[in-house]
């Protein structure tokens, strides 16, 4: 069997031809063998490993496959193609580079296995029968081509309210109250890179940075902490959250990873302080400044209004209002004023300058939630009106006087004595007028009031004394007299006034010695003595009057 592979040189031999004597000729016999296809292509290597970045360019040699095939001339010519249809890697037909025909993703796939088949060719026809292949794995490798990105809440502090995520702004609401204590946990965030995992371009560290929103002169990274490893975002150990100067924060949350370069994500973290009842209402200035009233002042006339706030919000900054007593912690006593709870205004109820002339009233000012509350304290001046008419009264009012037609100018008739309730002396002063039921110019009666009090403006309280200035009896008359006295308050714009009448029944004069008849008996019927039951008036002080104090009766 010829093979011209093992036989490249041909078979040579000599023919030896011998006659019959013996001579002989020899000759050399060459054939040379000519080649037919009957090898396959063979590669070099069966199988081929080799790994490759995922950011080289487009065309990029992966590797080269090399075929021989034994046989000569066109029987060996070699040509590479792919062993089925290929996007993402060509073959060279001539030179046996595989090169990439797309742009590689490690993220998409990170294994290729392409197989390359080798073929003679024998006039331009391929036999497909004598083809060999070799298996090339490709492994993609990766580089830092991704930032990581924030997906999400990992974790959540216990004293957070709530913490939401929208992925769509990339934004991260926290809503804490302000009592939260300092070192609290508000969140941490979930995040995610797609490069290779547990290698420097999927490993990370966090970071907070100011947002553009925030102001320099209030660091936020003075207000909030952030652990660079697990990310846990905290208020920091040594701040404190109060609404009422700041309720609002805004800052950049970074998560960078430690590839080459180093790539980072970014979110924003809104934090939203919520309110803790932790301000007491304060009053407005002019709350304590004091108020003067006239007594007849009218119901429901406003006296001030007062007025609160607070600095909280929500329920815990509705301030209500009530009135308190004038150590600002016990209920008011008294019912001169009413406050309403919700506008402040306070209004008359009642006032009476003779129950009180002044009044110091305190307002309480609280809170709806915990009952935070301050007082405040003002004073009212009530002014006095003329609204009590004076009143005149007598010891002798249900008697009938008595009095001998004897008596002398100055003795002493019956007392009175006019009070007027109102507090101030203008309205409670009175004057005394004198009247009787014949007239002043009577011959049988005359009279007056005492010298100390007639026609005089008295302190109210002050006693006056009725004096005789005249008897006579008239025997054919009735001899008894009403005598009128009026108390008046005379210096007021309004003229208040009461009367008081006596009766009095003049006795005929019978002589000292007279017998003791029926008249005289009447005679010696005494009154009491006007000085024993008005002793501090002006008649009964006068010493001029001591001979004439026992002159009546």
């Amino acid at each position: 069997e010829l093979d011209r592979e093992s036989m490249p040189n041909g078979i040579s031999f000599i023919v030896k031809c011998t006659d019959q004597s013996g001579y002989y000729g020899e000759a050399t016999v060459i054939i040379t063998i000519s080649d037919v296809n009957d090898n396959a292509p063979v590669f070099e290597q069966v199988s081929i490993f080799t790994d490759v970045a995922e950011d080289v360019t487009v065309g990029f040699v992966v590797a080269t496959v090399k075929a021989t095939d034994l046989d000569v001339g066109n029987h060996a010519a070699v040509g590479y193609q792919l062993a089925a249809q290929n996007t993402m890697f060509s073959v060279d037909a001539e030179t046996g580079e595989v090169r990439t025909a797309a742009h590689l993703d490690r993220e998409t796939q990170d294994i290729y296995v392409v197989k390359v088949t080798a073929t003679d060719n024998l006039g331009g026809v391929i036999r497909m029968n004598s083809s060999n292949s070799v298996t090339i794995t490709i492994t993609v490798t990766d580089v830092n081509d991704l930032a990581p990105t924030l997906k999400g809440v990992m974790k959540e502090g216990n004293d957070v309210t709530r913490v939401t995520f929208n992925s769509t702004t990339n934004t991260f609401k926290v809503w804490v109250l302000e009592n939260i204590q300092s070192g609290s946990l508000l969140f941490s965030a979930l995040y995610a890179d797609g490069d290779a995992a547990n290698t420097i371009n999927s490993m990370v560290s966090f970071s907070i940075e100011q947002s553009a929103s925030t102001s320099s002169t209030n660091d936020i990274q003075t207000i909030f902490s952030i652990d660079s490893v697990s990310g846990e975002i905290s208020i920091a150990p040594t701040a404190s959250l109060d609404r009422e100067t700041k309720d609002f924060y805004t800052f950049i949350l970074v998560v960078t990873d430690m590839g080459l370069p180093t790539l980072s994500g970014r979110g924003i973290v809104e934090v939203i302080v919520g309110d803790v009842n932790d301000n007491t209402p304060v009053f407005a200035p002019g709350t304590t400044s004091s108020v003067s009233l006239s007594e007849n002042t009218l119901a429901g006339t406003v006296v001030k209004t007062v007025k609160a706030t607070d600095s909280d919000v929500g329920v815990n900054g509705q301030v209500s209002y009530s009135l308190v007593g004038s150590d600002g912690s016990t209920t008011l006593s008294t019912n001169n004023f009413a406050i309403d709870p919700l506008s402040g205004v306070i209004v008359v109820v009642h006032l009476d300058y003779e129950e009180f002339t002044s009044l110091t009233v305190g307002v309480y000012a609280q809170d709806n939630a915990d009952n935070h509350g301050v007082a405040e304290i003002f004073s009212v001046l009530i002014t006095d009106v003329n609204d009590n008419s004076p009143v005149i009264s007598s010891t002798r009012e249900n008697d009938v006087v008595y009095i001998t037609e004897a008596a002398i100018s100055g003795t002493g008739v019956f007392g009175f004595v006019g009070r007027d309730n109102d507090g101030s002396f203008t309205h409670s002063d009175v004057n005394y007028e004198f009247s009787t039921s014949v007239g002043s110019q009577s011959t049988y009666l005359r009279m007056s009031i005492d010298d100390s009090t007639r026609g005089k403006i008295v302190h109210q309280g002050t006693s006056g004394v009725v004096v005789v200035n005249g008897l006579v009896y008239d025997p054919l008359g009735s001899n008894t007299y009403g005598v009128t006295v009026t108390a008046t308050n005379s210096r007021s714009n309004i003229e208040l006034q009461d009367s008081l009448q006596i009766f009095v029944e003049v006795l005929p004069f019978l002589g000292e010695n007279a017998d003791g008849d029926a008249s005289v008996v009447v005679f010696n019927i005494h009154s009491p003595e006007v000085c024993n039951d008005y002793p501090d008036s002006g008649y009964c002080l006068t010493t001029s009057n001591n001979g004439l104090r026992r002159a009546s009766g």
